[in-house]
C-alpha cells in the first residue's frame, strides 16, 4: 500500500485545499461523463458559482465572491464568452456526453490582450466589469447549471447548499468558538477528499448521498462541533457510511502509525514477533466469538491448521464473546513453550479443540528449501510471507541458485500471504515472465482517467532500478488459499493469466483494490480505497470475489513438503508438456504465451 499527500505518488491530480478560510482554485477536477462533483466548501458560504475550468472541458466549481483577482482573470477566457456551447453539449445523444476542448476556444478577447477600444473606454477596468457582467449572467442562470449536471450531481449540489446555510445560522456561535471553526474546516476537508479521490470498486458511491451525510452529520451535530472527541466521531462514521471496509478516519495516534509503517499487511506480520501462536482475529463471527482473517505464514497456528475464515470462539475455556479483540489477542501470548488450547468452528460449522504451542514467531519474508518429486525430479520451494523489497531480493537469489542447480520446477508459495508493497509483486512476476510487452496488472482509478499498465519488459527504473528481468523458464506452480490477498494476487492472477504457472488451491481473498493515505491538518488522517487492480485478462479481483483457481487443493501449509498441495504441485510438474498445458485456463490470445512443438523454444516460450 501507498501513502498519499505528502509523499505517495498521485493520482489524478492533487487534493483541493482550503487554507486560512479563503479557497483556492480546484486542482482535481472530473469531466461530465464521471459524473461527479467538485465542491469548494468556504467560511460563510457553500458553492456560490459553477463555472468552467480552462482543463480540458472539465467541470469546476469555484467561489466566485471569494477568489482572488488572477483567479478570476484566469477563468475568463474559457468562461464569459463559451458557455452558450454548454446546454447543447450536455444535452447531447450520448448517454456520457463530455464537452469538446474545441467547443472552449479561448475567445480573441483575452485578460492580457485588450482591444483599443476596451482600452481606449477604460482599459482593464472596464473589460473586467464587462466580462464578470457575463459571468453574472451565467451565475443567475439556473437552466444552464443544471444541463451541467447528472441527477445525482446536481442533487449533491442543491444538499451542499443547503449546509451552507444551516453553516450560516451558526455563524456568531462559530465566531465564539475558536475550537468550533477548526473542527468544520477539519471535516469539510476530509468531505472533500473523500469527494475527489474515493474509488468505489462496486459502484455504489453516489454524491448525493455523501453530501447528505455531511449535512446530516452537522444538524446532528447542531451545527456546531465544539470538541475534537465530537469532531473525530462524526468523521469516523461519515466515512464508515461509505460501506468500504478500506477505508478509514484515522485519528492521530493510529494515522502516525500508519505512516511509519505505510504497509499494513507487513505492519500486523512484523508486530507480532512477540512469544504467541500468529492469528490475525477480525470482526465478531455470526458463528460466534471472532473471525479469523488469516494466520501468519509459517506461524504455530498455521501449523496446527487454522484456516482463515473459521470462528474463534473460546480460549482456554473462555469464550471469546466476554473478551474485547484486544484482550483475545493478550491470551493468545504467553511464554514461549507454554500452550494455550483454543475452540475453533470450521467452515463447515463443525467445532474443535486445537493446543498450541507458542513460540517467537518468524521474521523473515521467505524461506526456501530444495524437495524431491516423486520420479525423483528437483523442485524448488519458496514460500514468501509478505512482499517487500527484502523478499524480492530473497526469491531473486532463490531462483539463482534453482537454476545453479538445474531444478525441474518452481513452487512458489503464497498461501496466507497478506500481501505488502504492490511494486514488489509487479517485480516479482517480471523475475518469471519473458513474453515480451506482456502485462503484469492494471490499475483502474475511473475518478481521474488514468488507468495505468505494467508491462514486465517496460517497468520504470525510477520505480525499479536495477531488475534483473526474466531469471527462468522453468515449469511454475502457484499455491494461494483464501488468505492470499492483496499483492498476493496480483502476483498470481499475472502468472496465470499469461500462461506462466498453474494455480493450484483455493479461491484467493478478493481484495483487489488500492488505499491510500491522505494527511488532515491536526495530525489525524483518511485511508482511503482510491483504485482496483485488473489481471492481464482484465479479471477484476475485488469484483469477483477472488482468483478461481485451475486446480483445487484445501490442505493447509505444515511447515514442511508433505502437505498436499505442495505434493499436487510436484505432480503437475512431473506430468508432459501437453498434459501440463490442459491445466491452464483458457486466456484471450492476445495474453496467452507461444509453445513451441516440443515444449521449450525461444524467448516468450515456457515447457509447461
Amino acid at each position: 500500500m501507498l501513502k498519499r499527500g505528502t509523499e505517495g505518488p498521485s493520482v489524478g491530480g492533487g487534493c483541493a485545499q482550503i487554507e486560512d478560510g479563503a479557497p483556492k482554485l480546484l486542482s482535481k477536477t472530473y469531466s461530465i461523463a464521471s459524473s461527479r462533483i467538485v465542491s469548494s466548501l468556504v467560511t460563510g458560504a457553500v458553492a456560490a458559482g459553477l463555472v468552467l475550468s480552462a482543463s480540458s472541458g472539465d467541470v469546476a466549481l469555484a467561489e466566485l465572491s471569494h477568489a482572488t483577482e488572477q483567479q478570476r482573470l484566469e477563468l475568463i477566457h474559457n468562461v464569459a464568452f463559451n458557455a452558450t456551447s454548454l446546454p447543447e453539449a450536455a444535452n447531447s445523444s450520448d448517454p456520457e456526453p463530455v464537452l469538446s476542448t474545441a467547443s472552449l476556444t479561448a475567445p480573441e478577447l483575452s485578460p492580457t490582450s485588450v482591444s483599443s477600444e476596451t482600452a481606449a473606454s477604460g482599459g482593464q477596468g472596464s473589460y473586467n466589469e464587462m466580462v464578470y457582467g457575463r459571468l453574472s449572467e451565467l451565475h443567475n442562470d439556473e437552466e444552464a447549471h443544471r444541463a451541467m449536471f447528472t441527477d445525482d450531481a446536481w442533487e449533491g449540489m442543491n444538499i451542499v447548499r443547503e449546509y451552507g446555510r444551516l453553516i450560516e445560522t451558526k455563524e456568531e456561535e462559530e465566531n465564539a468558538c475558536a475550537e468550533c471553526l477548526q473542527n468544520r474546516k477539519l471535516v469539510e476537508r476530509a468531505w472533500q477528499v473523500v469527494s475527489n479521490e474515493f474509488y468505489d470498486p462496486v459502484r455504489g458511491f453516489s454524491q448525493a448521498k455523501w453530501a447528505q451525510a455531511l449535512y446530516t452529520s452537522m444538524a446532528k451535530a447542531g451545527g456546531l462541533l465544539r470538541t475534537k472527541a465530537q469532531t473525530y466521531a462524526v468523521l469516523t462514521d461519515m466515512v464508515a457510511s461509505l460501506g468500504d471496509r478500506y477505508s478509514a478516519f484515522l485519528p492521530p495516534s493510529l494515522y502516525r502509525l500508519a505512516i511509519r509503517h505505510p504497509n499494513p499487511s507487513e505492519v500486523r506480520y512484523l508486530a507480532a514477533q512477540y512469544t504467541g501462536i500468529g492469528i490475525e482475529l477480525g470482526p465478531v463471527s455470526p458463528l460466534g466469538g471472532f473471525t479469523i482473517v488469516a494466520p501468519f505464514a509459517s506461524s504455530p497456528a498455521e501449523e496446527a491448521g487454522i484456516r482463515p475464515g473459521e470462528s474463534l470462539v473460546a480460549i482456554d475455556g473462555l469464550p471469546c464473546e466476554q473478551l474485547t479483540r484486544d484482550e483475545a489477542a493478550t491470551l493468545m501470548r504467553g511464554p514461549v513453550g507454554s500452550p494455550v488450547q483454543l475452540d475453533v468452528v470450521s467452515l463447515a460449522g463443525q467445532e474443535r479443540q486445537v493446543t498450541i504451542e507458542r513460540r517467537t514467531l518468524p521474521r523473515p519474508p521467505m524461506k526456501h528449501f530444495n524437495v524431491s518429486g516423486p520420479g525423483g525430479q528437483l523442485f524448488s520451494y519458496i514460500r514468501l510471507h509478505y512482499f517487500s523489497s527484502d523478499g524480492t531480493r530473497m526469491v531473486q537469489a532463490a531462483i539463482k541458485e534453482g537454476e545453479a542447480l538445474g531444478v525441474d520446477g518452481y513452487i512458489l508459495d503464497l498461501r496466507n500471504n497478506p500481501g505488502g508493497v504492490f511494486e514488489e509483486a509487479v517485480a516479482c512476476a517480471a523475475l518469471w515472465l519473458d513474453c515480451g510487452s506482456c502485462q503484469v496488472v492494471t490499475t483502474v482509478n475511473t475518478n481521474a482517467g488514468d488507468d495505468v499498465i505494467y508491462q514486465a519488459d517496460n517497468l520504470s527504473k525510477n520505480v525499479f532500478p536495477a531488475h534483473p528481468g526474466n531469471l527462468t523458464r522453468a515449469p511454475l506452480v502457484v499455491l494461494a488459499n483464501r488468505g492470499s490477498a492483496s499483492a498476493s494476487e496480483v502476483l498470481a492472477g499475472a502468472l496465470r493469466d499469461n500462461s506462466r504457472a498453474v494455480y493450484v488451491g483455493e479461491r484467493s481473498f478478493g481484495k483487489g483494490v488500492i488505499q491510500y493515505y491522505f494527511p488532515m491538518t491536526d495530525g489525524s488522517g483518511l485511508k482511503l480505497t482510491v483504485a482496483k487492480y485488473l489481471t492481464p485478462a482484465k479479471y477484476d479481483i475485488a469484483a469477483s470475489g477472488g482468483l478461481v483457481p485451475d486446480l483445487e487443493c484445501h490442505d493447509y501449509p505444515h511447515g514442511r513438503a508433505t502437505d498436499d498441495c505442495i505434493q499436487l504441485a510436484m505432480r503437475v510438474m512431473s506430468k508432459t508438456s501437453e498434459e501440463r498445458r490442459t491445466l491452464l485456463r483458457p486466456t484471450p490470445d492476445s495474453r496467452t504465451i507461444p509453445y513451441a512443438a516440443a515444449g521449450v523454444g525461444g524467448a516468450g516460450s515456457y515447457s509447461m
